[in-house]
């Protein structure tokens, strides 16, 4: 969301890259390579990143064509994004949650996880936990999947009510 939340941004997307590949990054061949963005060039990340022996590169500036490989994946996620909008008959105000999604999607296309049962989009219900003791209160609540949850096993992330949640018990 800011400049300044990047270099833990950065952290996260490399944890999950050495959990996606089943070992630890100090195993694999790891180069961060970013343009000369300010807030890839703190002092926090370079320490980090040696700390982790993470080689770190810059493009000479801003040239999409200096980074082929990763405008490429920008391009394909952001299409996929697209894809999973218009599917879902979806605004443009929902661009940075397909853009998650697409990115999930994309990992689990390459077997690194298991596809979603519930697709992008779609509307479930939401069980109430605990369930009221009145008879005549609704059971379940309507809510939006956005996609599967990283961190909840077999869970699912829903847009209810103006936020997003993680969660297990729906239909």
């Amino acid at each position: 969301a800011t400049k300044a939340e990047a270099t833990n941004g950065v952290k996260r997307l490399i944890a999950q890259a050495a959990d996606d590949h089943g070992t630890p990054p100090t195993s694999l061949t790891v180069r961060l390579n970013s343009d000369k963005g300010s807030e890839f060039l703190t002092t926090e990340l370079e320490d980090w990143l040696a700390d982790q022996r993470i080689n770190r590169t810059t493009t000479a500036g801003y040239d999409p064509s200096a980074n082929g490989a990763g405008e490429s994946a920008v391009g394909y996620v952001k299409r996929h994004a697209r894809h999973l909008l218009t599917g879902a008959r979806l605004d443009t105000s929902w661009w940075g949650m397909a853009v998650l999604a697409a990115a999930s999607y994309s990992r689990c296309a390459a077997g690194l996880h298991p596809f979603p049962a519930i697709p992008f989009g779609a509307m479930v219900m939401l069980a109430r936990d605990p369930a009221t003791r009145n008879a005549w209160i609704p059971r379940a609540l309507p809510g939006t999947a956005v996609g599967p949850s990283g961190r909840v096993a077999g869970g699912l992330l829903v847009y209810q009510d103006g936020r997003v949640r993680e969660v297990v018990n729906f239909h």
